[in-house]
């Protein structure tokens, strides 16, 4: 009976178990966003300059009083992300499930306290464009790159310190 040598040749160059975050024995080794951030082309980027457009963002779209300024943020970031980032559409949903639950329950806890349906779309959209905000940030950025901006722009480092420890206590807390 003969047998064919298996090789590694083959396997060079595909996309295996280990790029799409799998390893035998079904142990899933893909972080997320922070897998996301370290292999995004955005990376080697100027951190302080993604930094400050991110902050810029946001504070622009919770600034404006307008519906359309949120929408554009939340389409403009999830598009940044897609494209230039390289985040899979279908991730970037998944990532923005559980926000956007929260946000969803906040704006029905709102509408039932105000009955003004135009105030409830705009907190909404005003949250989830937030949200896509941060997310440009974190999925282009790791979090060592983030902490050296903060670094720089004199944040104190005991609130660098307890921001990085929440920051890998949600990876804890989600099971990654």
């Amino acid at each position: 009976m003969k047998h064919k040598k298996r090789g590694i040749k083959g396997r060079v160059g595909r996309p295996g178990n280990a790029e799409r975050g799998q390893e035998r024995g079904g142990r899933n080794l893909d972080m997320g966003m922070e897998h996301y951030a370290y292999v995004s082309p955005l990376r080697h980027k100027n951190a302080c300059l993604k930094t400050t457009f991110g902050i810029t963002v946001l504070v622009c779209g919770l600034a404006m009083d307008s519906i359309a300024v949120s929408l554009w943020i939340m389409v403009s970031m999830m598009g940044i992300s897609v494209i230039w980032g390289k985040v899979r559409l279908y991730d970037y949903i998944r990532f923005l499930a559980m926000p956007l639950l929260f946000i969803l329950f906040g704006g029905g806890a709102l509408f039932f306290a105000t009955d003004d349906m135009w105030l409830v779309l705009l907190v909404t959209l005003r949250a989830v464009g937030a949200v896509s905000a941060f997310y440009f940030l974190t999925l282009s950025t790791p979090v060592g790159e983030l902490m050296a901006v903060l670094r720089k722009c004199h944040v104190p480092p005991v609130l660098i310190g307890l921001m990085y420890l929440l920051y890998r206590d949600i990876f804890v807390l989600t099971g990654v």
